[in-house]
């Protein structure tokens, strides 16, 4: 978004914007504590060993985010465009994750570090080996291949192990195993926080064990113990939603409406759609005209007693935060 100083004495020139690449070189510094939901690249320069750190940085690209252009149009009225983040690049230069698919053993053992003796020398501890030598490579640097993959909706193996390893732990605990099979899952929650969300070691978070399980809406730790140690599915967000209709239906009169379909249309819509939800709330019924997921069309078929009942019942006894 910035002006280039070049055009600053150009009367054809002056005000246009460069739209310059944004561009950010970190070593080590992409992992966590880092959010930029408009990333639409990233380059990896340099090899990744460790899986969590791999995790880390190529999440640094999945965040959501709307793009967003404000502009005048022939009549001079402001008009927005707005267009979805549907996906980002990665380019692995290193082949990071042709590692982490194929060759990384998610099953080895981690070497622990050899004991001391407690002196401050170290010890009994081997000292490190010498720094290699410097190398320089002075032939030319071209790209002798390359190859783009698209990766589906199962993800990268990376995450799928994620999940198994986290599962692998939780049951492995003794405390969380006993609070489960006594019937105390809050306070088997309160341990699986504790000591497993969130922490250095694995970085284990609910968003990144939701990716791997192929949810599509927020999860929490009571699901992931219920499936875990019960095998209760953890159902997707239409599936959610069906079940909250069918509740909303149990405590309506359902004898004068003509369109049920309708009716959940406008239901489902209202819950997914917060810009819906701002148009309803507020009565500007004019933006359904420019509104793609719900229109006026839509919004005539439902009927008239139901338009301000539905987002009445929605706000009073539905938590939206489980839909986002």
């Amino acid at each position: 978004n910035g002006h280039s100083k070049w055009a600053a004495h150009i009367p054809e020139l002056e005000g246009y914007k460069t739209s310059k690449a944004r561009v950010c070189v970190t070593v080590g510094m992409m992992t966590t504590g880092w959010d930029c939901p408009n990333l639409l690249n990233i380059a990896f320069m340099r090899p990744v060993f460790s899986p969590s750190e791999f995790i880390q940085m190529k999440g640094r690209g999945t965040r959501i985010h709307t793009f967003e252009h404000q502009y005048k149009n022939e009549l001079g009225e402001a008009e927005t465009i707005k267009i979805d983040k549907a996906n980002f690049k990665l380019f692995d230069f290193f082949a990071v994750c042709e590692y982490f698919e194929e060759k990384y053993d998610y099953e080895q053992v981690m070497v622990l570090p050899p004991e001391t003796d407690g002196s401050n020398d170290g010890g009994t501890t081997q000292p490190p080996p010498p720094k290699p030598k410097e190398y320089e490579y002075k032939s030319h640097d071209f790209i002798n291949a390359m190859h783009e993959e698209q990766i589906g909706v199962t993800g990268m193996r990376v995450d799928r192990e994620m999940y198994k390893n986290f599962e692998a732990n939780v049951k492995a605990d003794e405390d969380i195993v006993h609070e489960m099979q006594v019937g105390n899952i809050d306070a088997a929650i309160g341990l699986t926080l504790n000591k497993y969300i969130d922490k250095p070691a694995e970085y284990y978070t609910l968003e990144k064990l939701r990716k791997a399980l192929k949810i599509d809406r927020p999860i929490s730790v009571r699901e992931l113990l219920e499936l875990i140690f019960y095998n209760n599915t953890i159902k997707g967000k239409n599936d959610l939603i069906d079940e909250e209709f069918d509740k909303f239906l149990a405590n309506i009169d359902t004898a004068d409406i003509q369109d049920i379909a309708a009716l959940r249309y406008y239901f489902l819509a209202y819950i997914s759609d917060e810009n819906l939800r701002r148009i309803i709330d507020e009565e500007s019924y004019t933006e359904l005209n420019n509104n793609p997921s719900f229109n006026v069309a839509d919004f005539k078929r439902v009927d008239d007693a139901m338009k301000k009942q539905l987002p009445y019942y929605v706000k009073t006894y539905i938590p939206l935060g489980k839909f986002a």
